[in-house]
């Protein structure tokens, strides 16, 4: 995977995943514990990207 590939992958978490996940998550209501959970793991996702750049 390229570093450009990855800025992509970050940008469409951080621009439209994370936003969608959250009005999703409070459309269910989700506990907001449980919604910050979640928003953990996808931050960890990003830092794991992140870590892939060269």
């Amino acid at each position: 995977m390229t570093n450009e590939e990855i800025d992509e992958q970050i940008k469409y978490l951080n621009d439209r995943v994370i936003p969608y996940l959250l009005k999703y998550y409070k459309e269910l209501r989700i506990s907001d514990s449980e919604i910050q959970k979640k928003l953990d793991a996808l931050l960890e996702e990003i830092t794991r990207l992140k870590n892939l750049k060269k």
